[in-house]
């Protein structure tokens, strides 16, 4: 009887097991049992993995829960349990997934940790890396790998996909070109596979933007996700977001919101896809570097790097970040910090904020001052978009400074200011430095030098000038000292 009893607890405890790890499986968040997708985001995961389009077009409002829905499905294809999903017969090899992201970074941090936030083992995977940046994952179970790339160079992002055959295929913001979309499809071609596009569309882009819309309704499955429907975010933070984007006006409104394609028409820079170019291989330190700050002592301060290739004249912004202390000696220490090593030229400021100048002055840090920017606000923002694109270049890691570009709008109110403008600082350090920036100089740089060389050649003649200048200061007359 005893033995009997005893069959049964533990027969009881194995199925309450099962059933625990089955919802687990089953929910929406791993984290939170009993979660469930909406209808459609259920929609979405079921195209996926019973392949009911070959492209599902997923667009979608801010915090929509876009990306967890992309993460839930490719999740369960690699896990692949045999409790939520069965693959179709034909596909009896170890399954072959593609995710791209926007860049590197956002790959990993984002999407690599959604999907393996729903594998639940952590000695059940292995991540194969390279030079740092995660290349792939492999379940250690069953041989499933996912493949990792961005896509913020159409051209490598192209080439880094050809050699590959794969059963699925998921691109996560909206990218440069079109020929991104087309190669992932022809990569999953053979298997059937589905191509999986989940982005909110917060920059014009007509090509992207023709292809999608003229797929054949038997080829392609569009749905809509808006963020006011996110169950994971609560009545207030619902209205908190509302509000803000009422004041970038109604077009940006129905973005951030619903998904709409954003028509542009209120835009106040002239990005487009030309505006992303990487920085050219013989990149130096030593070429001429510019550093563009916007102070701000009630919110974060902005900075620009912008690089000038000697060989053509064109500017390329290296850096754009966001500063985030608010302690003005720590903010000088940290623009100093990050600028460390790179020949700056010229350093810029917002002259509103004369603190900033007389604590770096204090420093022997000398800045220039943007010379009457009230008045010439509109001006400095033509030049910019003048500039865009023609010989002023923004890095693809720079996506911060990218975002803000393309979120700008004009007011609905009064049109010549614009909507939320508090918080557009790296496009206004962006601004300062169009609007000061050195003129063209010629070809000073020799490629032919290695960066150390180029790097111990420029240290070299900085110090020989401060000692003839320190020399002039100790003589007695005023003129170098000489031998008699």
């Amino acid at each position: 009887m005893a033995k009997g009893t005893d069959l049964l607890l533990r027969q009881l405890a194995a199925a309450a097991e099962q059933l625990k790890t089955r919802e687990l499986l089953e929910a929406f968040d791993p984290t939170r049992p009993g979660s469930k997708p909406t209808p459609a985001q259920q929609q979405i995961i079921d195209a996926v993995l019973y392949r009911k389009a070959r492209y599902i077009v997923v667009r979608a409002g801010n915090q929509s829960g876009k990306s967890s829905t992309g993460a839930k499905a490719f999740a369960t294809m690699f896990r692949e349990d045999g409790i939520t999903w069965t693959r179709p017969p034909e596909w009896t090899e170890p399954l072959q997934l593609y995710v791209l992201g926007r860049t590197s970074k956002q790959v990993e941090e984002s999407l690599h940790r959604r999907i393996i936030g729903q594998v639940f083992e952590p000695d059940a995977i292995r991540e194969v890396r390279q030079g740092g940046a995660l290349q792939k994952v492999i379940n250690k179970h069953n041989g499933n790998t996912i493949l990792y790339f961005s896509h913020h160079n159409t051209n490598q992002a192209q080439q880094a996909v050809q050699s590959f055959t794969g059963h699925a295929a998921w691109c996560d913001e909206l990218p440069l070109s079109e020929r991104i979309i087309e190669e992932l499809s022809k990569r999953v071609m053979i298997n059937g596979g589905p191509t999986l596009l989940t982005f909110t569309p917060k920059v014009p882009n007509p090509g992207v933007k023709h292809f999608l819309d003229s797929l054949p309704e038997r080829l392609a499955m569009t749905v809509r996700l808006n963020m006011l429907e996110n169950p994971a975010i609560d009545d207030e933070e619902k209205q908190v977001q509302l509000d803000t984007a009422k004041v970038m006006g109604e077009a940006m409104m129905n973005t951030i919101l619903h998904g709409d394609w954003l028509v542009g028409e209120r835009g106040v820079y002239n990005y487009t896809p030309g505006c992303i170019r990487d920085v050219p291989s013989h990149y130096s330190a030593a070429w001429r570097h510019v550093e563009s700050s916007d102070p701000a002592a009630a919110s974060e301060h902005g900075l620009i790097v912008a690089a000038e290739d000697p060989a053509t004249g064109f500017w390329y912004i290296v850096r754009a970040d966001y500063i985030k202390t608010k302690n003005p000696m720590e903010t000088l220490q940290e623009v100093l910090r990050r600028t460390a090593g790179l020949n700056i030229v010229r350093r810029i400021y917002d002259s509103a904020s004369t603190w900033y100048q007389q604590i770096a002055a204090a420093q022997g840090i000398n800045y220039m001052a943007v010379y009457k920017k009230s008045d010439r606000k509109l001006d400095m923002i033509a030049a910019t978009n003048q500039a865009l694109g023609l010989n002023l270049f923004v890095a693809p890691w720079c996506t911060d400074l990218v975002d803000e570009l393309q979120a700008a709008q004009w007011s609905e109110v009064n049109p010549t200011k614009i909507a939320h403008a508090h918080d557009y600082h790296l496009t206004d350090a962006l601004n300062y430095f169009v609007d000061n920036r050195p003129k063209y100089e010629g070809n000073q740089v020799d490629h032919r030098k290695t960066w150390d060389q180029q790097i111990r050649e420029y240290n070299q003649q900085k110090y020989q000038k401060q000692e003839t200048q320190s020399r002039v200061k100790r003589s007695a007359w005023g003129r170098p000292w000489t031998r008699w």
